[in-house]
């Protein structure tokens, strides 16, 4: 996670939060769009939209 965060720029005890939460968490956009920039992939990917 060292590496991500250095190489995201999001904040290394943001993403330790984000890898404990057991299931669904509230993320910040802008957190979301840089690991997708980190990791190439889009937003989507990283996501799951829960229909109510």
């Amino acid at each position: 996670m060292k590496e991500v965060s250095d190489r995201s720029g999001v904040n290394y005890s943001t993403l330790s939060t984000y890898s404990r939460s057991p299931g669904m968490a509230m993320v910040d956009f802008t957190c979301l769009l840089k690991l997708a920039r980190t990791f190439d992939v889009m937003v989507e990917d990283l996501v799951e939209v829960v229909k109510e």
